[in-house]
């Protein structure tokens, strides 16, 4: 697993920014081409590979004794890669220190709901926010190694050779906690030196609520914040 922070003026390029460096080129390859060298992980003895972020952990629901290790091994040969769609916490107080310990509620992804539940309780879950979850909704995949594997962002991989197998799990999932300190918004105001106008702060931020969560971290006071 990997986890890394990075400006979020270097996430505007997605496919040239660290989260997604492009993999060196071999020139010693028969008849003259040019080959990607394999990347650390091929060698590294792994089996499978994912991109986790440091607010982010794994919820293995379905797999025997609770087990990442399990759930994987039980995946079929013949599956490149693995979808675990993503729950999204859900704000409870605003003295929350340590989420992994204190949060407690969830939002269900897309993928993990009766249709009619989603649908029917769509106004009620998003509270007014420009969408259903507050930052991604697409979850995370999990890949197993081979070679010219290749990050296609923080979400998917890439295979140059092939294109992988894919299942989505029906249980399992990422628990991505989301807001869930007061502290998470005021340090909006200093990720980028953008000024905070709706504009502007497309050049830092690809989400919407993290568009507005900067403009609001850098103009209202600490009352203001909390109600919003």
């Amino acid at each position: 697993m990997a986890a890394s922070r990075w400006p979020e003026s270097q996430m505007l390029l997605p496919f040239f920014s660290p989260r997604s460096p492009p993999l060196p080129l071999s020139s010693e390859a028969p008849d003259g081409e040019r080959r990607a060298a394999a990347p650390p992980w091929v060698d590294a003895g792994m089996d499978w590979i994912i991109h986790l972020d440091t607010d982010e952990l794994i919820h293995p629901a379905g797999a025997r004794e609770y087990s990442l290790r399990q759930l994987l091994l039980d995946v079929p040969d013949n599956v490149g890669m693995v979808i675990f769609p993503n729950y999204e916490s859900s704000i409870e107080r605003d003295d929350i220190k340590d989420p992994f310990t204190k949060v407690s509620m969830f939002k269900k992804n897309y993928d993990h709901l009766p249709k009619d539940t989603y649908f029917g309780l769509y106004k009620e879950a998003t509270r007014g926010n420009p969408n259903y979850f507050l930052t991604y909704g697409n979850g995370k995949s999990v890949a197993r190694v081979q070679e010219y594997l290749h990050p296609s962002g923080a979400h998917r991989w890439h295979n140059y050779m092939k294109s992988p197998n894919e299942i989505k799990l029906e249980e399992a999932a990422i628990l991505h906690y989301t807001y869930t300190k007061f502290s998470d918004l005021t340090s909006r105001r200093d990720r980028c030196g953008c000024k905070p106008t709706k504009e502007d702060v497309k050049r830092c931020f690809i989400l919407e609520f993290d568009r507005l969560a900067f403009i609001i971290a850098s103009t209202a006071t600490e009352e203001e914040m909390k109600n919003w």
